[in-house]
């Protein structure tokens, strides 16, 4: 990268939450049909020829993720010039690039550089700390999404709360991303009580400082329509999935990950509800968001592989479903930690289809490996240990 350029990315991650947002939303966005040449002759020839060998979607993934790849490359080097200041301003960059990295999928290089931040917030600004509770926060958002560790981020958020509930206003935004968070945690460990207070807070909060057409209000429908599908309520949570899909495009973009999640929500609905050709068109729309913004080997991607592998086992098709299992294990089982939730999750639904195709020895060996992990993480008291 020539240093002006190297430069300009620095400020921008440096600079402000705008620009290191806009540098994560540009990673998935390339399209390759939008390339220009010389001779307009030779781009629409050129064009013609990618989309009938490759498609356009196909090489698109192909080239977001070879650019994200590259830009973590490019951000990783920006950190190690940094790093032997070892001050407040590269704590906040190492935030930044943090959130970056796990937004990606890149969670080992997020926790190693959330960790190394926290070190120097807690000795150049001491614990009650706006900085200190963010940071707390990003340590927490990996424990919770790659490692599975929602004891660890839990404690994590929590710790967080101590000090915003301590220096913030009642009201203030950071709080509401606290409350979301530690929500998120509760409906994991199947607290669904706890959950939906701590997202109802959250959203009074939001809806008090922040536009109604706002994302993270859109984030908060969301998230209680979750805890209210896992509840049994299903009209609730439908209704709360269709407000988060009401705040228009302009909040989310045409391939933001949080349009994505309501897609998704709602395709949980409509297939309690018998709707499986609804619920799987809405599965693959949200699929398609993720690849094209995430990249093909996310945990995003596996969460939505697994849920079409869902309805097409509902709808009888055990072949299609098993494929989609075992795509999401895969993925699951190179991202995550060996012990994560998820990768049982993955190991449960093949074990389920192996039994439907016959398989008993192979499904055995499934459902133990699932139970093993579940009893590890979740204890014997939590429903994804009692469903096993």
């Amino acid at each position: 990268m020539p240093p002006t350029e190297k430069l300009s990315l620095e400020q921008d991650v440096i600079g402000n939450d705008s620009g290191i947002n806009a540098l994560y939303e540009t990673l998935g966005n390339t399209k390759v049909e939008d390339a220009n040449a010389s001779v307009e002759a030779d781009r629409l020839a050129i064009l013609n020829k990618v989309e009938t060998d490759v498609g356009f979607p196909a090489l698109n993934n192909q080239v977001n993720d070879l650019l994200r790849h590259w830009m973590k490359d490019v951000l990783t080097q920006l950190v190690e010039t940094r790093e032997e200041t070892n001050d407040t301003e590269y704590a906040d960059f190492c935030n930044r690039i943090g959130v970056v990295f796990e937004k990606n999928g890149e969670h080992d290089a997020a926790l190693k550089l959330h960790i190394a931040a926290l070190a120097i917030c807690k000795v150049e600004f001491g614990e009650n700390h706006e900085s200190t509770a963010t940071t707390y926060n990003n340590i927490g958002t990996v424990l919770l999404q790659a490692k599975g560790d929602y004891r660890g981020a839990l404690s994590k958020f929590k710790a967080a709360l101590v000090i915003q509930e301590l220096i913030l206003g009642k009201d203030h935004p950071d709080l509401a991303t606290t409350y979301d968070n530690i929500g998120v945690v509760q409906e994991k460990l199947g607290d669904y009580g706890g959950a939906l207070s701590m997202h109802e807070e959250a959203l009074a909060i939001r809806l008090s400082v922040l536009s109604k057409d706002h994302l993270d209000v859109a984030v908060s429908y969301n998230n209680i329509g979750d805890v209210l599908r896992n509840m049994g309520k299903y009209e609730g949570a439908l209704s709360r999935f269709k407000q988060a899909l009401s705040i228009p495009e302009s909040a989310f973009g045409k391939n933001h990950p949080s349009l994505a999640s309501c897609l998704n929500n709602i395709g949980h609905v409509l297939q309690t509800n018998g709707d499986y050709q609804g619920a799987l068109s809405k599965h693959e729309e949200a699929l398609a968001i993720r690849l094209s913004v995430l990249g093909k080997d996310h945990p995003d991607v596996a969460k939505s592989h697994n849920n079409i592998g869902v309805v097409l086992r509902s709808m009888g098709d055990y072949e299609g479903a098993l494929s989609k299992f075992n795509e999401s294990l895969s993925i699951r089982e190179s991202v995550l930690s060996k012990n994560h939730p998820s990768v049982a999750s993955s190991l449960s639904n093949v074990g389920l289809v192996l039994q439907r195709q016959g398989d008993y020895s192979g499904a055995l060996s499934k459902l133990e490996e699932a139970l093993e992990i579940r009893l590890s993480v979740l204890g014997n008291k939590h429903p994804d240990v009692a469903v096993l």
